[in-house]
């Protein structure tokens, strides 16, 4: 030892090996007189001098403070000293950590000291120890209290340890919470990132809620509207024209379009009039309301974003009757399911997969697809519980694929 050595462990190497010769003589010659004193003093020396020489090094794993008590209970038979042993260490930066305190109650159970060994969990348990070491402490008082104690000792114990425990899973929770929509955040920001123009320009290119779209014929005409004259044209009152048949879905701002009950469509495109008449081949349905019919959140041409999207989502999810052209939905429950909107064009079904997942089990991804198979910007995604898809609404606002994701509980229209 006064030769010097390199670290922590190699006079702890040395110092063990000269405790053991100590025991090893009081086994020999006795508890009584110079050997017991020795080994104590042995003791003493090791603890003092690996607390002088590394003041800030911590040994959870107790191993001469372990070997000290155990020394003076089963070897010394002074358990007033090995009880001794343990109070001086619980002083020190040690007394921060479960493991001192396990230690302790350790021994006095394998003394069969029951209640000293309740008595230190009672005096461990409302500590905020290092690292968890408080609900660890609880977990062990409990398993101490059912396998020693009786059922009112059991249950005094569970009153006073279960409001931290459930104070600490609500932390664990939030921490949980925090960590998923860390790894949102970060997927989000290894996905390529578009500029400004880049950003409009594909929207312009690919999202319906976007672009202009031309009106459609309605139901039961062929062939898509094409314009057939610049000027305003009275309405027709034909009787041998088919009424047109509406659906509520979205208009665009810069369209304002008007339909008679009995008459081709007349459509204002930035401020000229002009008459629509069908054309052959269409079987799409009528996008624009009846003259005279109000839409839910409509005011001078514009929409409410966020009725929309549930208005268009809401007819998403259906299979198309061709022959018949009739549309048979397929009737989802909604249950523990987001609505997600501002999803890039490209995006596919893996990305969102990726994305969500880290919320919870995900039992189904319905990306939401136009005729040519290209995604519409918004999609369903089912999760397996409802602390899962807790987690994917607190996602809201993440940015993803240099986009402002809209995620909400999904609760379509009707």
């Amino acid at each position: 030892l006064r030769a010097g050595m390199q670290g922590y462990e190699d006079y702890m190497e040395v110092m063990l090996a000269h405790l053991d010769g100590l025991r090893q003589a009081v086994a020999a010659h006795g508890q009584k007189g110079s050997a017991g004193e020795g080994l104590r003093a042995g003791f003493q020396e090791a603890v003092q001098l690996l607390a002088s020489y590394f003041p800030d090094h911590v040994d959870r794993s107790l191993r001469v403070h372990s070997y000290w008590a155990q020394a003076e209970a089963h070897v010394l038979h002074d358990i007033p000293a090995a009880r001794k042993v343990w109070e001086d260490a619980l002083k020190t930066n040690i007394g921060r950590y479960y493991e001192a305190w396990s230690a302790y109650a350790s021994l006095e159970r394998s003394l069969r000291s029951i209640k000293e060994a309740r008595g230190v969990y009672k005096r461990a348990y409302n500590r905020k120890l290092e690292e968890g070491g408080q609900v660890a402490i609880c977990n062990e008082w409990l398993r101490f209290e059912r396998e020693e104690g009786s059922p009112e000792d059991y249950f005094s114990a569970c009153q006073k340890v279960d409001p931290i425990m459930e104070e600490a899973a609500a932390a664990m929770a939030a921490v949980t919470d925090v960590h998923a929509a860390a790894a949102a955040k970060a997927a989000a920001k290894q996905a390529p990132k578009l500029s400004k123009d880049e950003a409009v320009r594909m929207r312009q290119e690919n999202d319906p809620n976007f672009k202009k779209k031309g009106p459609k014929a309605g139901k039961g005409t062929q062939g898509n509207l094409q314009p057939i004259g610049a000027a305003a044209l009275p309405k027709s009152t034909g009787a041998s024209e088919t009424n047109t048949t509406t659906k509520r879905g979205r208009a665009d701002a810069a369209d304002d379009v008007e339909v008679d009950d009995a008459g081709p469509k007349r459509t204002k495109v930035h401020g000229a009039d002009m008459q629509l008449a069908p054309a052959a081949g269409s079987h799409e349905p009528d996008d624009t309301p009846m003259e005279g019919e109000e839409q839910p959140g409509r005011s001078h041409g514009v929409t409410s974003q966020a009725d929309e999207d549930h208005a268009e989502a809401g007819t998403s999810d259906m299979n198309v009757d061709h022959a018949g052209g009739h549309a048979a939905p397929v009737r989802y429950t909604d249950e523990n399911t987001v609505f997600v909107k501002g999803l890039r064009m490209t995006i596919q079904e893996s990305e969102l997969r990726e994305l969500f997942g880290s919320c919870g089990e995900l039992q189904a991804v319905r990306l939401a697809r136009d005729s040519d198979g290209r995604s519409r910007g918004f999609a369903y995604i089912e999760f397996g519980s409802a602390e899962a898809l807790q987690k994917a609404v607190a996602m809201n606002n993440t940015e993803f694929q240099g986009k402002i994701l809209f995620v909400a509980k999904s609760d379509p229209p009707g």
